[in-house]
């Protein structure tokens, strides 16, 4: 119900108005009845009325001042004039005070209900629409301080004019920009909401009156914090209370959400105009948290451009890891992987896209590289690789260089243990093949080159299975031969010499010396028996 006021110093007149109409009907109700304007002006005070319905010609205060002092101190009640004047100068200067009816006296009072009904409904239009204005306008401010730090082209009338509206505390000088942005990677958008809300409720706070500013969100959820140094303080001193805030800030988030915060700064700009520049500063200062790490604070001014990085370093150091990897050397990539990515920081000043992309190459390199011999092996490497490209890629995933490293570190030793795995496989099978070869064959052609070749690769290939293996070439296929001479005298079935020529020796005597040299006894009571004729 709408709260109204009656002023009119005749009193049937007053007592009538209050009494006859049917005021609920309108939406109203009668809160304090006054007998002029300065008894009105005291009780507005205490009884707040929405419409203030007064007559004109009154003793002590008459209403077109009273109209003048509602007007200046409480612009929204709504004043309608009753008064017997029809005087159009009369009518304009009651209209000069924001009366919003006026009416003839005497006046109906099923009249005066229709202008309150009327006046009602345009309160509460006006109320309605006051609600979803105060509604909108965080989101429209946060809307036109994104445009701005985007580059919008507008002249400084026009911001100020905009500010104002929308109750941006803002001079348009001497202005810094700090982006805040969580070290968390969040998926679910009401956890990143929360998240930015409550970091914002921490900024407000930490920041209270202590300087002029406004807080966002950009498009790229994160905090922007636009605000101004204040006159009294030097740029040094502006440094050192900014970085104060952005440590308490950071201390108070982790504190009551258990997320952590990294902070670029820009420079001080001197005008408004350029406040896309500084944002974009405060962005660079910010990507410099892939270098540094987590909880970062980062003044633009201290960083300098480093020198463009040591390419022959990388390539390198990429061809030493790929090396490593392609022959299943777990260790050697454990050990060369961190020289790796010591040799891409040299590239920061290139920023976090130019790191990852080059790590994405090396890995579409080793996918093309890789050979696997057992396919599934082959097919789920290959997936493994594919997966790490494609969450490279994801930049907001992997917000420091070190959770790269950790994360690429992971997987790169994991596909080498499986490379390893898989070639330990093969060279068993190859290993096993040519022992199966040499057992086949103990009278024929035995050699390195020979047993290579049946089992399809080089002989230093093989004689390295053989060590890696624990037993060279050599001993291996003298050893399986004295173990078949072995068996063959103890059967007693066999001259030494007809022993001799089944593994491959030119006489039973030779063969005599090389069996008391690998048992350390001779080959006891079988004689030598002379060549068949």
């Amino acid at each position: 119900m709408m709260k109204m006021m009656v002023v009119e110093d005749e009193t049937i007149l007053r007592e009538g108005i209050c009494h006859v109409g049917d005021w609920a009907s309108c939406g109203g109700e009668i809160c304090a009845a006054a007998s002029n304007g300065q008894e009105a002006l005291e009780a507005i005070e205490q009884d707040k009325p929405d419409i203030l319905v007064t007559d004109v010609v009154m003793p002590v205060m008459d209403g077109l001042e009273l109209t003048k002092s509602v007007y200046e101190k409480y612009p929204d009640i709504r004043v309608i004039l009753l008064s017997g004047h029809e005087e159009f100068e009369f009518v304009k200067k009651a209209m000069e005070y924001k009366a919003c009816n006026y009416l003839l006296k005497p006046a109906k009072i099923e009249k005066l209900m229709e202008v309150v009904t009327a006046v009602r409904e345009e309160i509460e239009s006006e109320r309605r629409l006051r609600n979803k204005m105060e509604q909108s306008i965080p989101i429209v401010k946060e809307h036109y301080m994104n445009q701005l730090i985007g580059g919008l082209e507008v002249d400084r009338r026009q911001i100020r004019q905009q500010f104002d509206f929308l109750g941006i505390d803002l001079d348009l000088e001497n202005i810094t920009v700090l982006t805040c942005e969580l070290d968390n990677y969040l998926e679910d958008r009401m956890e990143i909401q929360l998240a930015l809300l409550q970091l914002q409720e921490i900024s407000q706070e930490v920041l209270g009156g202590d300087c002029q500013g406004t807080i966002l969100n950009d498009l790229k959820d994160r905090e922007v914090i636009v605000c101004n140094c204040p006159k009294e303080m030097n740029r040094r001193d502006f440094a050192l209370f900014l970085q104060g805030k952005a440590l308490r800030i950071q201390r108070q988030m982790k504190e009551l959400t258990d997320k952590t915060v990294s902070v670029g700064i820009s420079r001080i700009i001197p005008d408004i105009l350029r406040l896309s520049k500084a944002y974009k500063e405060a962005e660079k200062a910010l990507s410099y948290r892939f270098f540094m790490g987590t909880e970062s604070i980062v003044f633009i001014g201290d960083i300098e451009r480093e020198q463009r990085g040591n390419s022959v370093l990388v390539k390198e150091r990429e061809e030493s890891l790929a090396e490593c990897i392609q022959v299943g050397d777990s260790e050697g990539t454990r050990r060369i992987l961190p020289q790796y990515f010591e040799a891409l920081l040299e590239y920061s000043a290139e920023g976090q896209a130019y790191i990852m992309e080059k790590l994405k190459a090396f890995v579409s390199f080793l996918e093309r590289t890789l050979d696997i011999e057992s396919p599934t092996d082959r097919q789920d490497i290959r997936k493994e690789l594919g997966e790490l490209s494609a969450a490279l890629s994801e930049q907001e995933k992997y917000p420091t260089m070190g959770q790269v490293e950790q994360f690429v570190r992971t997987v790169l030793v994991n596909v080498s243990d499986r490379i390893n795995a898989d070639r330990l496989l093969r060279n068993e099978g190859i290993i096993e093949k040519a022992k199966k070869y040499i057992k086949h064959n103990l009278a024929g052609d035995v050699s390195l080159i020979t047993v290579a070749e049946s089992v399809f690769v080089s002989p230093n290939y093989l004689s390295f299975l053989f060590k890696e293996n624990g037993e060279n070439f050599k001993d291996y296929v003298v050893r399986v031969k004295m173990e078949r001479a072995k068996e063959m005298l103890e059967e007693g079935s066999s001259t030494l010499n007809q022993v001799a020529h089944e593994l491959g020796y030119k006489d039973g005597r030779y063969l005599s010396q090389i069996y008391k040299k690998f048992w350390g006894r001779d080959s006891g009571s079988v004689e030598v028996s002379a060549p068949q004729k």
